[in-house]
């Protein structure tokens, strides 16, 4: 689908992008606020449902809450289940774990998202 052009979503794009994290749309929302008080929740959801129809951004979903960032590189990601973080881990298009899923399943992969559940070294 085809959107027209948005200057609230091209912020909240521009405040995902530069923050470099993984967050949440109330987190987004107290970024985006700084510079328009006006945009409402409301309208934050809406455009990261849009970003993410045009693959500017991911969402990430867990048990309790979405995450979104704007890394469009593709990746992987490893959630710490004690603290939290999350970190991207950036594969090559030849990745064992994807590849095999080709193997077992008789199909041709062409993207995938592999979320790791563990414990990161700091806990």
């Amino acid at each position: 689908m085809k959107y027209r052009y948005s200057p609230q979503r091209d912020l909240i794009y521009k405040k995902l992008k530069e923050s470099k994290k993984h967050l949440t749309a109330e987190e987004i929302h107290k970024l985006v606020k700084k510079n328009d008080p006006q945009i409402g929740l409301g309208t934050v959801y809406r455009n990261l449902g849009i970003l993410a129809d045009q693959g500017m951004v991911q969402k990430l979903t867990l048990t309790d809450k979405a995450l979104y960032e704007a890394d469009d590189r593709p990746h992987h990601h490893l959630i710490c289940k004690h603290c939290g973080s999350i970190k991207n881990v950036y594969a090559p298009a030849n990745f064992k774990c994807v590849k095999c899923l080709e193997f077992v399943r008789d199909f041709k992969v062409d993207q995938a998202y592999i979320n790791a559940y563990g414990r990161c070294s700091k806990c």
